[in-house]
């Protein structure tokens, strides 16, 4: 089995009943408007985290460790349905506003901003 990379890891969310910092660095994050847990892609029960697509997100209030670093993300992301044509899904947002840098889901395609 391979081993999970831990050198030079910052941040690692587990999902496991909480949204907390794995890495033991504190970078622990809060879940926001509701999100639920539920089995993940392995079938282990509050293992993975199911958002609404309408307002759930998990926020790292504290993300200054990232500020002007180079970084590699990795996740599992399940997508129950594709955004309507001319809007998209945010996946992963890196910015102070809803549509800055980060990574989303848009017309059947993922792409970066």
């Amino acid at each position: 089995m391979a081993q999970p990379v831990t050198q030079g890891l910052q941040v690692s969310y587990l999902f496991d009943g909480n949204a907390a910092d794995s890495s033991g660095n504190g970078h622990d994050a809060t879940e926001q408007n509701g999100p639920s847990f539920t089995t993940d892609r392995f079938g282990n029960p509050n293992a993975a985290l199911s958002l609404d697509g309408t307002n759930d997100y998990v926020k790292l209030t504290n993300a200054n460790f990232l500020a002007n670093n180079e970084f590699s993300l990795s996740a599992w992301v399940y997508l129950k349905s594709w955004a309507p044509s001319g809007s998209q899904d945010m996946l992963v947002n890196l910015g102070n506003t809803t549509y800055d840098h980060g990574l989303n889901a848009a017309n059947d395609y993922l792409g970066t901003l």
